[in-house]
């Protein structure tokens, strides 16, 4: 028996010696048989036999090969696609899970002849389901012998939540600024992350996907430059096959329909309401900052109302109806509120506050808030308010005389005037008479404001005239009661010539003077 181990001449030719041996069949007939107990891939090539003189007219191309064999453990992701890669000798391949035929990939063939013209490499591409993990077996098929048989152990974990992670501005944003979305999600693998806009596909060029191998994290991150109200609505990050997604709701808006300016004119003592909008609630929650009277102030729980989900401009927020008291011309001053949320301005809320005074009567001479004066006097009434800024102008005071018997009697005030923070009038009442008894009012007009003060009560009594006569001893003490509305002089005579009398003593009391002398 000869190997042949190149070209057909005897220099190539090499006996082989391992075990043979030599039946005879017949006189003229013997067979012989070789045979290796440990074949070896050096053992392949062509053989022939030959008798002492002559060559068999047969040969034969033996191939010895050594099975491939390869074993892996492998975890792959639910629903995420990934490859392995097996040798096939000629094309006589199969592939199995549990021992079973699988057919649910798809196949692509390399070039692979670096390990012989007969051997190709098989790549195939999977996507199993949790369900679907086990022992999966490529393997070739030469005859009954198994020449590669490559084992993959592949064991099939649940793909992490896709996890849209709020960025600059989400999910509020003004036009014209850049939004950036940023998904992660957690993967053995790189995974193929896409988006979605109002059902339909975001383009390629407007996300970039990045995988962090040595954190499992897949990453995607959308960016929309020069955002536009039309941009709002609902964007979903996912795997290509949707085995993970998370979606996320964004408002774009426009920050001008959310600047409000208003201005106030109120009087002490009243309640000034204005309203305010926030965001809160998990990560999102914002900070309101308010003003009163120009100053920053803190919130207080029973200065406000607040309705959550409240509907503006078709954004959810919550509704502060805020209330406050004027206690005087130092709450003049800027009031309202602003919101933030996301880093930027949600609402904003510009107030300009005057205030004003309730309309007083004033009277030289008023005691227990009444005046009283003789008929045919005269006297001064001043009707002024105060205020925190100059509406003299607008302003318009009636002084009204309201009687019980009698019809009501008005006087326009004269001549309204602005000094130091008042506003005032002064108008001479002349010889009044003893029917003017009544209560007078001063009624306030002031742009669009109107106010009334208090009633002053005003008693107009007649002149008293009484004759005394007295016969007195040269040292004896005379005594003389006289009565007067404080701030009026008291005149005394004797025989009708004035005389300035020595005070012993001067008593004051609520309606009169006593003098003694």
């Amino acid at each position: 028996l000869g190997l042949d181990e190149g070209e057909n001449d005897d220099k190539n030719i090499k006996e082989v010696s391992n075990s043979i041996t030599i039946k005879q069949v017949t006189k003229d007939f013997s067979v012989s048989t070789l045979e290796y107990v440990s074949a070896k891939e050096e053992h392949s090539g062509t053989y022939y036999c030959k008798g002492e003189e002559k060559k068999s007219t047969n040969e034969m191309a033996i191939t010895i090969f050594a099975t491939k064999e390869e074993t892996k453990a492998l975890t792959v992701n639910d629903g995420v696609s990934f490859t392995i890669t097996c040798w096939s000798y000629k094309d006589n391949f199969k592939f199995y899970r549990d021992d079973e035929v699988f057919s649910a990939y798809s196949l692509e063939e390399g070039s692979g002849n670096d390990q012989g013209s007969d051997w190709k490499e098989k790549t195939l591409k999977l996507r199993l389901t949790q369900q679907q993990g086990g022992k999966f077996e490529c393997v070739s098929m030469f005859d009954t012998f198994k020449v590669s048989s490559y084992i993959f152990n592949i064991n099939v974990t649940p793909l992490g939540d896709a996890v849209i992670t709020p960025t600059e501005g989400y999910p509020m944003k003004p036009i014209g600024e850049e939004l950036k979305l940023t998904c992660n999600l957690v993967a053995i693998a790189e995974v193929n992350l896409i988006w979605m806009f109002k059902e339909k596909e975001v383009d390629e060029s407007k996300f970039t996907n990045t995988y962090v191998k040595d954190k499992s994290m897949q990453n995607s991150i959308l960016t929309l430059t020069d955002v536009k109200v039309t941009d709002s609505g609902s964007y979903s990050c996912m795997t290509v096959n949707r085995g993970s997604a998370s979606s996320a709701e964004v408002k774009i808006f426009d920050p001008t329909e959310f600047t409000y300016e208003e201005t106030k004119f109120e009087m002490s003592g009243t309640e000034v309401e204005f309203v305010c909008y926030g965001v809160s609630g998990g990560t999102s929650e914002g900070t309101m900052t308010v003003q009163w009277g120009g100053n920053t102030v803190k919130l207080k729980e029973d200065s406000y109302e607040k309705k959550e989900d409240y509907s503006i401009n078709g954004f959810q927020m919550d509704r502060y109806e805020i209330k406050y008291t004027v206690s005087s011309l130092d709450d003049a001053g800027t009031y309202g509120c602003s919101s933030e949320a996301y880093g930027h301005k949600v609402y904003s809320l510009t107030g300009t506050l005057d205030v004003y005074t309730k309309p007083k009567i004033i009277i030289p001479g008023i005691i227990d808030d009444s005046y009283t004066t003789i008929e045919g006097s005269e006297f001064f009434v001043t009707g002024q308010f105060e205020v925190s800024k100059d509406v003299s102008a607008d302003t318009k005071m009636v002084l009204v005389l309201k009687r019980d018997e009698e019809s009501d009697l008005e006087r326009d005030m004269p001549s309204v005037k602005f000094e130091d923070k008042k506003i005032y009038s002064i108008f001479k009442v002349e010889n009044i008479p003893a029917s003017y008894t009544g209560e007078y009012v001063l009624k306030l007009t002031a742009g669009n404001k109107k106010a009334e003060s208090d009633a002053l009560p005003l008693f107009v009594i007649a002149e008293e005239i009484e004759t005394y006569e007295e016969s007195l001893a040269v040292g004896q003490e005379l005594e003389i009661v006289c009565y007067t509305q404080p701030g009026y002089n008291i005149n005394y005579s004797i025989d009708d010539k004035a005389f300035n009398l020595i005070l012993s003593l001067w008593k004051t009391g609520a309606t009169s003077e006593t003098m003694r002398g």
